[in-house]
């Protein structure tokens, strides 16, 4: 799951893969200029949802209780 996860935000110009040709073989992945771009409304976003927890909590309660009914 990681491998592929790494592989769509390569797709998707978010992260640099490079391949060492080395025994063990290693791969380094980094932020592309559009990946570093992204991190602050990321972060802003992670911060909300820790802010709103009990909010969110609600919300993913009540989707349960409708999927439930129906």
């Amino acid at each position: 799951m990681l491998i592929q996860t790494l592989r769509n935000l390569e797709r998707d110009g978010l992260v640099e893969r490079r391949v060492y040709p080395e025994v063990p073989p290693r791969t380094d992945y980094r932020l592309t200029d559009a990946g570093r771009k992204m991190r602050e409304p990321i972060a802003w976003l992670c911060e909300w949802a820790r802010s709103n927890e009990a909010f969110l909590d609600d919300v993913i309660a009540n989707r349960a209780i409708e999927s439930a009914v129906q």
